[in-house]
């Protein structure tokens, strides 16, 4: 958040942000891209090239150590897509590992 806020504003903020962010990059990857792929090509390709693309086009600061847990995330949000049939549990599911990777940094 901007420095000078209140705590609260903070938190409303860093909020807004993480749905933001989680809402476009769903909405991209697994909306966009592995939706269309799907029907071209099947869902496995689907899947690969959606968590390719996505892993490529992530910020990479931080995420070169945990890279195999970066992938292996973001298939199972593309399968879970796939099995859902639906953004809203890759959505949440996205949303809330944002938190509880944020709140384990900050503790």
């Amino acid at each position: 958040a901007p420095d000078g806020v209140t705590p609260f504003f903070a938190a409303v903020y860093w909020l807004g942000v993480v749905v933001a962010m989680s809402t476009a990059s769903e909405v991209a990857f697994r909306g966009i891209v592995q939706t269309r792929l799907t029907r071209l090509a099947g869902p496995a390709a689907a899947i690969a090239v959606a968590t390719f693309v996505n892993l490529v086009l992530h910020r990479w600061d931080g995420l070169v150590e945990r890279t195999v847990g970066v992938i292996a995330i973001l298939l199972a949000w593309s399968w879970l897509r796939h099995l859902s049939g639906s953004l809203i549990a890759t959505l949440m599911a996205h949303i809330g590992a944002i938190i509880v990777w944020d709140a384990i940094l900050w503790t």
